[in-house]
């Protein structure tokens, strides 16, 4: 439980997963994002996090789950209430004590006024106090170690699960973003459609997401048809249960246009600004972030694609989190943020 100087907290409500960190103890809860709710006219919260997930893809029944947040905006906001609340109740705050609770919480640098407001509605609905949002980018930036108060641009991509952006930062400020709503979720759906037309054989978006981590890559392998992994789904043609066999080539395939996407973003990005900063960014480099950053070859792909010097943050998919977290620590009037 946390005591009442540690009233202020830090929370990434993502598209794909949900963290908190507490001042002074760190990250504390890393769970899905994802609520199941009963299937009346009036739903009613059933399950949170891991045993909310377990629903998905399973048959109707009188349990649905449901993505509080999509494409990095909050979707359902009695969702994402829920979701806050069931994370701040792991550590043990509920009562008349979370009414103290202020939160940080990252937000998309592209999101729009009407996606701000309606997080931090989920989480004053939650039980919140005060909430300031924070840069998403600029927080990754932080939780990477880059100098980001510098006047030295620093260039960095956060490729999450349902928005991805690439930033120029300097002074502590951001320069020049942009935001593509494209992410680790699209990935999974290509895979869905790419197995389905190809192998008539449909599986659910837990199978992709597991197979893209097992065996996905962001480049044709070099020799053939690369690794290959069978996943079991249903057979729509023999309207059964089945099976298919899936290479690493089949893989980078279906992946170009949300990879491509990405390249876009970044030299979209990198011609926004100045030649003499453009410079400076090509001589420091891409660092990656998210949990996106961590698909195979990813960093090479983009290498390939624009000669720019690839970093992988450590830990990237952390990098939010403890990006928000340092800046809880190192923050003693919240206010400032607000500025």
């Amino acid at each position: 439980m946390i005591g009442f100087r540690s009233e202020t907290l830090a929370l990434d409500l993502g598209s794909a997963r949900t963290r908190l960190y507490v001042r002074g103890e760190g990250v504390t809860v890393d769970q899905p994002t994802m609520v199941g709710l009963t299937a009346e006219r009036r739903p009613k919260v059933h399950s949170v996090g891991d045993e909310a997930q377990r629903l998905l893809g399973s048959p109707g029944g009188r349990v649905r789950a449901v993505r509080p947040v999509v494409n990095g905006a909050v979707a359902d906001v009695v969702a994402a209430a829920a979701q806050i609340k069931s994370v701040m109740r792991q550590i043990g705050v509920g009562g008349l004590f979370q009414r103290s609770v202020r939160l940080v919480m990252p937000a998309p640098a592209g999101s729009t006024a009407v996606e701000r407001e309606s997080l931090q509605d989920a989480a004053i609905s939650a039980g919140a106090r005060r909430v300031y949002l924070f840069e998403q980018p600029l927080a990754a930036a932080i939780g990477a170690g880059l100098p980001v108060v510098e006047e030295t641009p620093q260039l960095i991509a956060v490729l999450g699960a349902g928005v991805s952006e690439i930033a120029v930062l300097a002074e502590g400020a951001i320069i020049e973003s942009t935001t593509v709503r494209v992410g680790g979720d699209h990935m999974n759906q290509a895979l869905i459609a790419e197995i389905l037309r190809n192998h008539s054989v449909l599986i659910d978006e837990p199978t992709a997401d597991r197979l893209k981590r097992s065996i996905g890559v962001a480049r044709m392998p070099q020799d053939g048809d690369g690794e290959s992994a069978t996943v079991r789904g249903f057979d729509v043609a023999d309207q059964k249960p089945g099976e298919v066999t899936v290479n690493q080539r089949e893989i980078a395939d279906c992946l170009a246009a949300p990879i491509s996407a990405l390249v876009d973003a970044l030299l979209l990005t990198l011609a926004r600004v100045g030649r003499e900063q453009a410079t400076a960014l090509v001589d420091g480099g891409l660092v990656l972030a998210g949990g996106g950053a961590l698909l195979k070859g990813l960093d090479q792909a983009l290498y390939a694609a624009t000669g720019l010097p690839i970093a992988l943050a450590e830990t990237p998919a952390l990098a939010v989190i403890r990006g928000v977290g340092i800046v809880i620590e190192e923050t003693p009037d919240l206010r400032l943020l607000a500025q």
